[in-house]
C-alpha cells in the first residue's frame, strides 16, 4: 500500500505534485508522509472499507495540512478487501 500510494506521487503529471514540483501550500513531502500514516490503517483486515476510508483520511490530516490523498485511499481500500481468489472479503 504505501509503495503504491508513492508510485502515484511520483508520476509525473502536468499540474500535479511530484517529486520535481510543488505547490506552496502542497508538497510530495505530503504525500510521503501521508504514504506512511495510511500504510498501516489499510493494512487492517479487522474493519470495514468505509472505516477504512475515514481512519485513512484521519490518518493523513494528522501529518499534512490536508488530505493530499482522497483520491488513493478511495482507490486501494476496496482492494484491500479482494483475496487471493479474487472475492471481495
Amino acid at each position: 500500500v504505501k509503495v503504491a500510494c508513492l508510485y502515484e506521487a511520483m508520476a509525473r503529471k502536468p499540474g500535479n505534485v511530484h517529486p520535481r514540483a510543488s505547490f506552496d501550500d502542497l508538497t510530495f513531502d505530503d504525500f510521503k508522509r501521508a504514504a506512511y500514516a495510511v500504510a498501516p490503517v489499510l493494512a487492517r483486515a479487522d474493519v470495514p472499507v468505509g472505516e477504512l476510508v475515514l481512519e485513512s483520511v484521519r490518518a493523513t490530516q494528522a501529518v499534512t495540512r490536508g488530505n493530499v490523498n482522497l483520491g488513493i485511499i478511495l482507490l486501494l481500500a476496496p482492494l484491500t478487501r479482494i483475496d487471493a481468489v479474487g472475492s471481495v472479503n
